[in-house]
């Protein structure tokens, strides 16, 4: 089967889930094959997982202040500040063979690729393991509430999810898949540098 590879530039926040969004629905529509898509973002943004409240997660007059972008993405998870990364995209059909029902094993299969290829640059990189349900899981509804801000649940990278990729045990790729029409796509972020207080 044909595949698309695109090495992409700089854009937008805006501009690149819109290009995203378009490759999805083109490859529906059966005007492309399946793509795979790598890209930057100028300026800074941040994008917002597609079911978290903008008013409640992010400082928007910081990032207005900082000239950093505010977006929302079509997939879910958590807050991502796309500054000093790579960022990648995968879209493809879920009849595909190499997707599979669960969005975990699929994960899987893509991290995988991910960790095969930083092999390939001498970075060794491994698999966040299949883990039991955290332990917040099973508190009282009432306890759950009391989790605050402050212990960084809505940033992305603050926490390894299962078969993210990892380096010595810190996540270095975080990613996030939407499944839509039948069709799947993932993308997901690449750290290159890290500005913790930012």
């Amino acid at each position: 089967m044909e595949w698309r590879l695109i090495k992409d530039g700089y854009y937008t926040g805006y501009m690149n889930m819109a290009i995203d969004e378009a490759i999805m629905i083109a490859h529906r529509e059966g005007l492309v094959p399946p793509t795979i898509r790598f890209y930057q973002w100028s300026p800074a943004a941040v994008s917002l997982g597609y079911f978290q409240d903008l008013q409640k997660e992010i400082d928007v007059d910081t990032c207005k202040n900082l000239g950093i972008d505010i977006v929302r993405r079509p997939t879910g998870g958590k807050a991502v500040l796309h500054d000093k990364e790579l960022t990648y995209s995968f879209v493809i059909r879920e009849s595909h063979p190499l997707v599979n029902d669960s969005i975990l094993e699929t994960y899987k299969k893509i991290s995988g690729g991910m960790i095969r290829g930083l092999s390939y640059i001498g970075v060794t990189a491994e698999l966040v393991p299949l883990r039991e349900k955290l332990k917040s899981d099973s508190l009282p509804k009432w306890e759950k509430s009391e989790i605050h801000h402050s212990d960084f649940k809505s940033i992305c990278f603050s926490i390894p999810s299962q078969y993210e990729v990892q380096v010595e045990g810190k996540k270095i790729v975080g990613s996030a898949q939407v499944r839509k029409r039948e069709i799947v796509l993932q993308h997901g972020s690449l750290l290159i540098e890290l500005e913790k207080d930012k």
